[in-house]
């Protein structure tokens, strides 16, 4: 075997394993997550939006078959 060509795998060997143990002791020293939000049963609002409609509120059935348009409607755009 070449020399060269030796050296070149013992440095390309020896730089992967300075990554991986490098990595390694990164993820080792990563702070653990003992309680995520999703698990606690008294977080519930977390990117929550504020609820829709797809239809519009009449006071009675007959105002509603009366009207053409929404804007007679008790629909209000906050």
């Amino acid at each position: 075997m070449n020399t060269s060509l030796f050296n070149k795998l013992i440095f390309r060997f020896s730089t992967l394993l300075f990554l991986f143990g490098f990595l390694a002791q990164a993820y080792a020293q990563a702070p653990k997550w003992e309680n995520p939000e999703w698990e606690n049963p008294e977080i519930f609002e977390i990117d929550r939006e504020e609820p829709t409609a797809s239809f519009y509120r009449y006071a009675d059935e007959k105002t509603a078959l009366e009207n053409d348009s929404w804007e007679n409607s008790l629909f209000t755009n906050r």
